[in-house]
């Protein structure tokens, strides 16, 4: 398995930088040619994801630096038509010169996003099998210790998937840029004409030195009857609401 996985590792990253070499390169001079914004938004949009493709998966294989080196290449060279750098500048220097992270930093950030994702949902395994010959590991095991190393925070995270729902009590009125202004001063109005049944639904948060937090408030008959209403902090590691 290891062998294969290799071979279609080289195999696609030599596909993805003659890609690159053959549609973008040739469409790129000293005077003419697409821009150095279009070229970076051609790599970052078609090149890039393909290269962060399932990193979850086979993020390991970045703690061998000759498949580090060739990721880094492919970047290189597509930072190189975008700015017109010469082939001697480093790949340091060129993702300064971009303002593009360094690829192997980049994938590796995506990997610990999509393991925190799974995680969440309870689709990544945990299991920690006694490293003995002749024992077969799951890609999730393989790459639990990478997991393990990420500082990433403690707790039940809030992620949940996103499921589609078609039964609706409810109409959703949004209104349109010419009237943003009119229906803000006719909000009391609106809220005043509500019927008794009504149910309306209000949130806010905020953010101070302290931290974050956020609250709602849910009521009815004009906002006379309350149903429900809480506020709290959240978590320290989190910056938004």
């Amino acid at each position: 398995v290891f062998f294969v996985f290799l071979f279609v590792f080289r195999s696609f990253l030599f596909r993805c930088k003659q890609w690159y070499q053959r549609r973008v390169r040739g469409a790129v001079g000293p005077t003419w040619g697409l821009s150095p914004k279009t070229c970076l938004w051609i790599y970052t949009t078609t090149i890039r994801p393909i290269l962060r493709y399932s990193a979850v998966i086979w993020i390991n294989a970045l703690n061998k630096k000759h498949n580090a080196i060739k990721m880094e290449r492919v970047q290189a060279l597509a930072l190189r038509v975008a700015c017109g750098a010469m082939p001697s500048t480093s790949h340091s220097a060129l993702n300064q010169i971009n303002n593009i992270p360094d690829i192997t930093t980049y994938i590796r950030g995506e990997a610990a996003k999509s393991s925190y994702r799974l995680a969440a949902t309870n689709e990544w395994t945990k299991e920690k099998p006694q490293m003995k010959k002749g024992t077969i590991l799951a890609h999730a095991t393989i790459n639990n210790n990478y997991i393990e190393d990420i500082d990433k925070p403690q707790g039940q995270p809030d992620y949940i998937k996103s499921t589609l729902n078609t039964d609706h009590n409810y109409k959703l009125q949004i209104p349109g840029e010419n009237m943003i202004e009119e229906h803000r001063q006719n909000i009391h109005t609106i809220i005043e004409n509500l019927e008794r049944e009504d149910i309306t639904c209000y949130t806010d948060g905020s953010k101070t030195e302290e931290g974050v937090g956020y609250g709602y408030h849910i009521s009815s008959n004009n906002n006379i009857d309350t149903l429900h209403q809480y506020c709290a902090k959240l978590p320290n590691h989190c910056t938004v609401y």
